[in-house]
């Protein structure tokens, strides 16, 4: 999250500069006014600077050709969710003198510099020099270790989770390779929180790995086939790093487990060990997008965690003593931790059930309507594998609720329907 200096913008490539419009508008609107070091000093401004900075972006994209919500080009204008500031505010594209950010100095002109080489980006301005690293080169997909080190990670996501790698094994092989890398760290953290270990054991390794994480994000990092790969998806694709270290703040929370209070707290724990996973992928699945798509990759990841949590009550009961059930809510359908312990299903806990379904449901519905934003070769993958993922729950209700004594699971038949569904509708 940065605005690159604005003498970049006419030099930034397709993506950067897209993803500075996707910024801009997250700024201008829910944004505006949220802590984040590279930002901050946007926020010492009137909103009619950004404003200013946001049209040149704007005007960037539409000599390249690329269309701009009209509605952006209000100064007004704060997004679909949040209110307009009033008439009293300029309307008037203000010209400043020198830069229209003063901390745009051409100190931060070389940090940006060097921060687009560590992503592969290399941009000659006439009196400034950056070089590569020593013993730094860019490397490709398609180079034999390169391509040992996506194996590595194809191998993880194949051997844990048959229904994701169903879904984006059908993805370009570059994206697919980038898929299996973000899945192999998810995995690697996920394994901290629920191996066997004794709780200060998984308390350590998760350490250890945000210290390989600090090392990953300092370009520094281990040389392990993980953050090799790791390395080549953040110099192919316009990552953000906060969801990686997002995602490890949710196995924290598993490690240091409570019982969510209220359906609220239980999407913010589904934020953060699976929507943050929706906001990894976004940069591959969606890498010419122009809108602002990190609220439907929230909404998707939430849903599928939701449904894995609705898949799984007996096992997290039984095996890792955990009730992710909301407590308002089993009290709301007088439905017991006793009731849970036995594995009753009566009418309360269908109740229950249904209705954490139906806000999963309403979540997946969301993010649909938002899928012709994504990249063409990306549709066919997202689609299958939220099908396949909303199919879990039809299959629940298929076997009559039973989540304690039956592993609940989308067939092979009803896969391959899912399949043909999304293939006529591409």
């Amino acid at each position: 999250m940065r605005l690159w200096h604005e003498s970049l913008i006419p030099l930034l490539p397709r993506q950067q500069l897209l993803g500075q419009h996707r910024e801009c508008c997250a700024l201008r609107g829910k944004g505006w006014g949220k802590s984040h070091s590279t930002v901050n000093y946007v926020f010492a401004y009137a909103p009619e600077r950004l404003f200013s900075y946001h049209a040149v972006v704007m005007a960037e994209m539409k000599r390249r050709g690329f269309s701009v919500d009209k509605l952006w080009e209000n100064p007004l204008y704060r997004g679909k969710q949040c209110e307009p500031y009033n008439a009293n505010h300029s309307n008037e594209f203000t010209q400043w003198d020198g830069p229209i950010y003063p901390e745009h100095n051409r100190a931060y002109l070389v940090e940006c510099l060097d921060n687009l080489l560590s992503k592969g980006i290399q941009i000659e301005l006439e009196g400034i020099s950056i070089g590569y690293p020593q013993g730094w080169e860019v490397v490709n997909m398609d180079t034999e270790p390169m391509q040992a080190d996506f194996a590595y990670c194809e191998a993880i996501i194949k051997k844990h989770s048959k229904s994701f790698y169903y879904a984006f094994s059908q993805l370009p092989v570059e994206k697919a390779n980038a898929v299996y890398a973000i899945y192999a760290f998810c995995r690697t953290a996920d394994d901290c929180a629920d191996s066997s270990q004794p709780h200060l054991e998984k308390l350590a390794s998760l350490h250890r790995l945000k210290k390989e994480l600090d090392l990953f994000r300092d370009h520094a990092e281990v040389d392990l086939p993980l953050w090799r790969a790791l390395r080549q998806v953040f110099t192919t694709y316009d990552m953000d790093i906060q969801p990686f270290y997002d995602q490890l703040t949710g196995q924290w929370m598993d490690m240091n487990f409570a019982i969510p209070k209220t359906i609220s707290e239980l999407e913010s724990y589904s934020y953060y060990v699976a929507g943050s996973v929706g906001l990894m992928l976004l940069p591959v699945l969606a890498s010419k997008a122009v809108a602002d798509l990190r609220p439907s990759a929230i909404h998707l990841g939430t849903a599928m965690q939701i449904t894995n949590i609705l898949r799984d009550i007996g096992e997290d009961f039984h095996t890792k003593q955990r009730i992710y059930l909301p407590k308002e809510e089993m009290e709301r359908f007088r439905y017991t931790p006793e009731d849970l312990r036995h594995g009753f299903i009566n009418e309360n806990f269908v109740h229950l059930w249904e209705k954490l379904a139906k806000r999963a449901e309403s979540l997946y519905d969301l993010f649909y309507s938002s899928i012709d934003l994504y990249d063409d070769d990306s549709k066919m993958p997202l689609l299958l594998s939220a099908g396949v993922y909303r199919g879990i729950l039809d299959a629940v209700r298929s076997n009559d609720y039973d989540c304690f004594s039956k592993r609940n699971f989308v067939s092979k038949e009803n896969r391959n329907k899912i399949s043909a569904a999304v293939s006529n509708c591409s």
